[in-house]
């Protein structure tokens, strides 16, 4: 009869085990994926959040920059009430 819950003891601290192993790894790769990162200037800083396929960038708390897949798509002048404009090749869009 021992052998039954020695047995069982076993099996559920395996299945404990994996459980605990999926949860770190899956929190590893949501940390890996993550941007979060803060740059001191002279006259500031530059501060970029949030996932690795889209994130703002802000710079000097006037400018955010919006980055989806390595590329600027949007700029917004904090010091105005508007909402994003495109930004193309170094250049703002309506």
């Amino acid at each position: 009869m021992w052998m039954y819950y020695a047995g069982a003891g076993i099996i559920a601290s395996l299945i404990i085990l994996c459980v605990i192993l999926i949860f770190i790894s899956k929190s590893k790769k949501k940390a890996l994926n993550m941007v979060n990162l803060k740059l001191p200037m002279n006259q500031g800083e530059v501060r970029a959040f949030g996932v690795r396929e889209e994130y703002l960038i802000t710079v000097l708390d006037h400018y955010q920059y919006l980055v989806r897949d390595g590329e600027i798509v949007a700029v917004k002048d904090l010091t105005k009430p508007d909402s994003y404009k495109e930004y193309l090749g170094g250049q703002y869009h309506a």
